[in-house]
């Protein structure tokens, strides 16, 4: 069939279907977007994001007023939670494992499936709570393999759509393997990036080197250890 400006190509099966069509007539794809089959998800990334903004805007007007320069992660604040959300992001906190660094005074938050080391293949998110100032979310993401890589940049393919994303700093080491992995703390993007990997039907990752690269599926427990942690930083103090 001709295409006349009334119909489009199925992302899928690559036939023609209405314009206007939100599921395929001939191979029943769901042709909505990520945020629009996932209703509920968007929501909490939208309260998400609010909260990283506030924070930002709190920094901006706290640099004003101290003439200072304020090179710390951006914080959150508090935000107004329903009882229901209050309740679930109370078990998860419950549900974390403490990791406490008495001489650089700050209490790591981590979900109980996360490995206690880098030199695995691993993404993750976990809370730095510094004693005296607002705990912050943390992305990391780690590979081990037989080859170096030196890895620059990360692909993620989140329900068929990528998102490339670049860290601060790789760090690398070896014994029996090679390590190579980055530790980064959430921006807005990370943060819309780890909601969609904790809420994805299938999420892969690209470890993209100079040049070689490697690929992964992210596996259940990754997201659901994600998305624990997520819950846990609306409530921690």
């Amino acid at each position: 069939m001709e295409n006349n400006g009334e119909t489009k190509k199925c992302l899928h099966c690559q036939t023609d279907i209405p314009l206007k069509a939100k599921k395929c007539p001939h191979c029943q794809s769901d042709l909505r977007s990520f945020w629009a089959r996932h209703i509920i998800f968007t929501g909490f990334l939208l309260m998400i994001l609010l909260v990283i903004f506030m924070g930002m805007i709190s920094d901006l007007i706290s640099g004003f007023s101290t003439s200072t320069t304020n090179n710390q992660p951006q914080t959150k604040v508090k935000t107004q939670l329903s009882p229901e959300l209050t309740q679930k992001s109370k078990e998860a906190l419950a549900s974390m494992k403490k990791d406490r660094d008495d001489i650089g005074q700050v209490t790591f938050y981590l979900d109980p499936s996360s490995p206690l080391s880098h030199n695995t293949n691993n993404v993750e998110v976990y809370i730095s709570k510094p004693d005296d100032e607002s705990a912050i979310l943390r992305f990391a993401v780690s590979y081990a393999g037989e080859e170096w890589l030196f890895i620059n940049k990360y692909i993620f393919n989140i329900d068929g759509k990528n998102v490339e994303v670049n860290p601060y700093k790789v760090e690398r080491d070896n014994s029996n393997t090679i390590w190579e992995w980055s530790d980064d703390p959430i921006t807005t993007d990370w943060s819309a990036l780890a909601f969609a990997i904790a809420h994805s039907k299938v999420a892969k990752i690209r470890y993209v080197g100079t040049k070689y690269y490697d690929d992964r599926v992210i596996t259940e427990t990754e997201k659901k250890a994600i998305n624990n942690v997520l819950n846990a930083y609306l409530v921690v103090k």
